[in-house]
C-alpha cells in the first residue's frame, strides 16, 4: 500500500474575532515559544475534497483532495487510524497526473469506487463516474512560518490558515503545527502554549480537519448532496 507517510501535527482553531490580530502579531515576532523564526512564505490554497454520495471515505475516517497551488496541482488520501486504508494516521500527495493510481487504490479498498475512466472532458465528470462527487471547497490563504531551537533541534514548521469555505463567506482561522519527530513535540507544545497565552479563551486544540468544518457548513446551511441534505452531526465539530 502507497500509504505510508505518518503526520504529525498539531491543530488550534482560533476564535474568528482573535484571527486577524493574533497572526498580525505571530508574523512580527522573531521567536516564538523561544524557537527562532528562520524562514517566511505565503501561499494561495485552493482545496476541493471529493466523496461519494454517503461520505464513504469521511466515515472511514480518511478524504481525497485535490490542490491547486501557484505552480502545481496535487491530489491527497488520508486515512485515518482504524480505517480500513491504514493501521495510524497517515497522508500521501501525489501529482495530480497520479490520480488514476490514486483512485486505483481506493478502489481495491473500496469496490463501489472507481475505476476512474481513462477518457472524459474535465475531471470532475471522470470523478463522478468513478462514484466520487464534489462536497466540499474552499480557499487557503496560508502564511508559513519555519522555526527552529535556538540550539540544535528539530525544524518545523507553523501555518497560519486563513479558510474561506464556498458555503461561508467569513473566514475561520486555524493554526497547523508540523512536527518532524516526537523530540519536536515538545518543542511544538512551548510554541501552542506561547500562543494560547496571548489571546486567552480563544485558541483551543482540536482535531476536526477543515473537510470536517466544511461539511458542518454545509449541514448547517443546508447545501444539498446526493438525496438530500448531509447527516454528520454538526454538534460534533466545533467551527
Amino acid at each position: 500500500m502507497y500509504l505510508t507517510i505518518s503526520e504529525r501535527e498539531i491543530k488550534l482553531a482560533v476564535d474568528s474575532s482573535a484571527g486577524p490580530g493574533l497572526y498580525e502579531y505571530l508574523r512580527r515576532q522573531e521567536t516564538l515559544g523561544g524557537l527562532r523564526v528562520i524562514d517566511e512564505k505565503d501561499l494561495r490554497l485552493d482545496d476541493a475534497y471529493f466523496d461519494t454520495a454517503d461520505l464513504l471515505l469521511w466515515r472511514n475516517g480518511g478524504y481525497l483532495r485535490i490542490r491547486r497551488e501557484p505552480r502545481r496541482a496535487l491530489v491527497t488520501l488520508r486515512a485515518s487510524r482504524g480505517s480500513p486504508l491504514a493501521s495510524e494516521t497517515v497522508e500521501s500527495t501525489r501529482p495530480l497526473g497520479e490520480l488514476p493510481e490514486v483512485i486505483g487504490e481506493l478502489n481495491r479498498q473500496f469496490p463501489s469506487i472507481g475505476p476512474l475512466p481513462e477518457h472524459g472532458s474535465s475531471l470532475g465528470p471522470l470523478l463522478a463516474e468513478a462514484g466520487l462527487l464534489h462536497v466540499v471547497s474552499l480557499r487557503n490563504d496560508r502564511e508559513v512560518l519555519s522555526v527552529r531551537p535556538q540550539t540544535p533541534g528539530p525544524r518545523f514548521r507553523v501555518k497560519l490558515d486563513k479558510v474561506t469555505y464556498d458555503t461561508w463567506t467569513e473566514p475561520l482561522y486555524e493554526i497547523e503545527l508540523d512536527v518532524c519527530d516526537r523530540d519536536g513535540v515538545t518543542w511544538a507544545a512551548k510554541v501552542v502554549d506561547s500562543v494560547r497565552s496571548l489571546v486567552p479563551g480563544t485558541v483551543r486544540v482540536t482535531t476536526a480537519t477543515k473537510l470536517d468544518r466544511g461539511l458542518v457548513l454545509r449541514e448547517l446551511f443546508q447545501v444539498g448532496h446526493g438525496d438530500g441534505t448531509l447527516d454528520i452531526g454538526a454538534a460534533n465539530v466545533e467551527l
